[in-house]
């Protein structure tokens, strides 16, 4: 799972709330909070369990650990001591481009208008830029974005999984570390952890894809002819004699790793139905994958478990319905209704 490949150090920077309170030029080096609940990994509980930290880092875990001499010493009686949330989807800046690429204004790369030439060797579909990545985009999490950081930390996340914010195929996201005022070469824990497809579509007449068959259709289309690619970069290398220099599609680079399955797919899906196609897109194409659910799954929750891919669940309930007035409550769909009361 994408979590546990960061459990050491989220577990580490669950006590940032602590240390960042004392002066830098004061602060001690060594940490021991003793006599917690300390819940290590899931179903695993150590009762008055003790945490030593050193130079930021976690020295040691477990029960019965005697305090190093130069460690301040913490009573963590009636704590529970837990490693740091993730949030696996997140949008960091608002600033950010549209297509996860640099902020407005900024002298980065960005996607041109429909009535002009995208620079750079782009894919000619403007919904499909998978090499855009996030950590090119991330911002020191100063003034708004601190105070964003300080209520998700408050919440219990200690890191977030920054993802580009739309397209077929949005880019790569990066692992960054809710840590406040510090250069963005210090936040980030790992770039490139997943490449994020949507079925988004523009409005009808705008270009394409313009439905949910036309994404779809844009997703497998994309994936076969980054394979096509691939195997003709290859064959060139080795002989090109007689053939044609195949073109460098960016696109095409930064999905390599995809199809090759070394890196792992995560599906946005809006609906139920849109995981249960995200799915048959990934058994196709035998894609690592993982899908961001609706939260109405359990409508068709007996093929969504036939399917077997790991879900990403929303924690916030739906909108309630709007029943105050008979008019309102006109408008209320029964399907609406019962996704409230289920949720």
């Amino acid at each position: 799972m994408l979590v546990s490949r960061f459990r050491r150090v989220l577990f580490c920077t669950a006590f940032a709330t602590l240390v960042a309170t004392i002066g830098s030029a004061d602060r001690p080096l060594v940490y021991c909070l003793q006599g917690a609940t300390v819940v290590p990994a899931p179903d695993q509980l150590i009762e008055h369990g003790t945490v030593v930290l050193r130079d930021g880092l976690i020295e040691a875990v477990g029960d019965g650990i005697t305090p190093p001499p130069d460690a301040v010493i913490i009573d963590g009686d009636n704590l529970w001591v837990y490693p740091g949330l993730i949030d696996v989807v997140t949008i960091l800046d608002k600033g950010a481009g549209q297509d996860g690429g640099p902020p407005s204004g900024s002298s980065g790369p960005s996607r041109a208008g429909a009535d002009e030439a995208s620079p750079g060797p782009v894919h000619p579909l403007s919904l499909v830029h998978p090499e855009n990545r996030a950590s090119e985009a991330l911002l020191p999490f100063e003034d708004d974005r601190k105070r964003r950081a300080e209520r998700l930390r408050e919440l219990g996340f200690t890191t977030v999984l920054a993802v580009p914010t739309s397209g077929v195929f949005r880019g790569s996201s990066a692992a960054v570390l809710l840590k406040d005022e510090v250069p963005v070469s210090e936040i980030i824990l790992r770039e490139d952890v997943a490449q994020h497809l949507g079925f988004e579509r523009e409005s009808f007449g705008a270009g394409y894809p313009s439905s949910l068959m036309g994404a779809a259709a844009t997703i497998r289309q994309v994936l076969l002819d980054t394979r096509r690619q691939e195997e003709w970069a290859q064959r060139y290398e080795r002989d090109p004699k007689g053939m044609e220099r195949p073109d460098f599609v960016a696109s095409f680079v930064a999905l390599r790793e995809l199809v090759a399955g070394d890196q792992k797919a995560i599906f946005h899906a809006d609906s139920a139905n849109d995981v249960l196609l995200a799915a048959r897109i990934a058994d196709e194409f035998q894609l690592d994958a993982a899908i961001e659910a609706s939260g109405h799954e359990w409508e068709v929750v007996r093929e969504i478990r036939q399917a077997g891919y790991t879900l990403i669940l929303p924690l916030a309930p739906p909108e309630k319905p709007k029943v105050a007035d008979d008019d309102e409550a006109l408008e209320a769909s029964i399907r609406t209704m019962r996704r409230y009361l289920e949720a």
